[in-house]
């Protein structure tokens, strides 16, 4: 029933209306659907792959802290339990020459520091008065050591801990890591300390296009690619931050928005462990991906309006045809031949064009031939008249002579003129003779002698 209605409906519109109504919706709704789906779906396949590669920058900064940081967890363990360590630093010299010569002999501080480019500086610091500041060593007060950051952790626990610590030659802060030395045969205290190198986490971690930072729990960043962030605070992403990769955009320091990796290292296994925040931006993610979508929603509306126009132009020349075929059939109704005009082309239009073009020549050479069929007809009539006209003339005009003579000759007898009705009856006679015998080729010569 519904159907019946659209077609009936769709019957009371023109030919142009109807190509527009049918074929500009399914056009449109088409490459609408179609093409919405094409730009979801490269938008979305472009989104997967930046967060993918945001992730994989993570990670791969995640696999260079983690290595770092056990290389190091290993040097503090190795030196905190090297006997030789803890026999200089129990021993009460005499002299600073003794105690230099001491730290002369001992070499394995000085050769970690060498193998490993990492490692910015590996310090001990020891309440130990007799030992001067020399080399790796730093000799300083209990009073003194007890003013030091490290101090109070340094004294309460024996495992390693992380802390981020300037410098003295600059302010800003480097992941350095703390052990203290077990000496059970003195009762001085001292602390191993082996900072991390800025540049050569920088050498291998800035070989990409995104740009990283980290942070040590929630201390100021020790180590982005721009070297201004350094010693500056991090932004607060408003998440949990697990071991595990995630992705998501956020608000930089600039109010930007930027995808953001963000993972964390545990630097132990305790529950208070040192954990490591490790972020890496893509600052050009979300342009990337706003630039794509509205490029191919500008390719896709380019599309739409092309495909409108070509619909709405083929409408119109389509229409224009069929009104062509539709004036040249309604001029033949009243026939009027002359208007025809041949639609150009080869389709069916055309076709029927040429075809409707040779049944009004048929039907004109047609009426030719009637017309002039009836023209013959009535030619042919016209001469009948003129021959039945001519034989009644014919007929009229000897008779009208003959009572006309006979008259005369009534006349002459009434005055008893007998010779000139003689006469006027054998001129009759003759006359008569002469008429009966029109149109006749052969006479006998009796009749000719009874006429003289």
């Amino acid at each position: 029933m519904k159907i019946n209605f659209f077609k009936h409906s769709i019957n009371d519109f023109s030919i142009k209306h109807q190509l527009r109504l049918i074929i500009l919706p399914i056009l449109v709704s088409s490459v609408l659907i179609i093409g919405g789906y094409l730009v979801y779906d490269s938008t979305r396949q472009l989104n997967v792959n930046y967060h993918s590669l945001a992730t994989q920058d993570a990670q791969h900064t995640r696999s260079i802290i983690h290595d770092t940081c056990s290389n190091f967890k290993k040097y503090a363990d190795a030196l905190t339990n090297d006997s030789l360590l803890r026999s200089l630093l129990e021993e009460n010299y005499s002299d600073n020459e003794s105690a230099t010569q001491a730290i002369d002999n001992y070499q394995y501080l000085n050769n970690v520091y060498k193998q490993d480019t990492a490692i910015k500086s590996i310090l001990v610091y020891s309440d130990n008065t007799s030992l001067p500041n020399y080399q790796h060593f730093i000799s300083m007060t209990h009073d003194d050591m007890t003013k030091e950051a490290w101090y109070e952790k340094a004294s309460e626990q024996w495992s390693a801990f992380w802390l981020t610590i300037p410098d003295d030659d600059d302010d800003f802060q480097y992941l350095t890591i703390y052990q203290r030395v077990p000496m059970p045969l003195s009762d001085n205290m001292a602390v191993l300390e082996i900072k991390m190198d800025y540049n050569y986490l920088k050498n291998r971690i800035n070989n990409s296009n995104y740009l990283n930072q980290m942070f040590l729990n929630q201390d100021t960043i020790f180590y982005s690619d721009k070297f201004s962030e350094v010693s500056t605070k991090a932004i607060n992403i408003n998440e949990t931050v697990s071991t595990k990769v995630a992705a998501n955009y956020v608000h930089n320091n600039n109010n930007k928005t930027t995808l953001l990796a963000y993972t964390a290292l545990p630097l132990s296994n305790g529950a208070n462990s040192d954990t490591v925040y490790i972020y890496s931006f893509d600052t050009d993610a979300f342009s990337a991906i706003l630039e794509n979508g509205l490029r191919w929603s500008g390719i896709l509306i380019f599309i739409l309006s092309i495909s409108i126009i070509l619909t709405l132009y083929f409408s119109r020349f389509f229409s224009s045809r069929i009104q062509k075929l539709q004036e040249t059939v309604y001029r033949a109704s009243i026939e009027d031949y002359s208007f025809f005009n041949e639609i150009a082309g080869h389709d069916e239009i055309s076709t029927i064009s040429l075809n409707f073009h040779k049944i009004i020549n048929h039907i004109k050479k047609k009426e030719e031939e009637i017309y002039q069929s009836k023209i013959t007809e009535q030619e042919l009539l016209n001469q009948q008249q003129k021959m039945a006209f001519s034989i009644l003339a014919s007929q009229i005009n000897p008779h009208f002579l003959f009572n006309t003579l006979e008259t005369i000759r009534m006349t002459a007898l009434q005055h008893k003129d007998r010779d000139v009705a003689n006469a006027i009856r054998l001129l009759s006679k003759s006359m008569r003779y002469t008429l009966s015998n029109q149109g006749k080729r052969i006479t006998s010569l009796q009749e000719e002698l009874d006429a003289i």
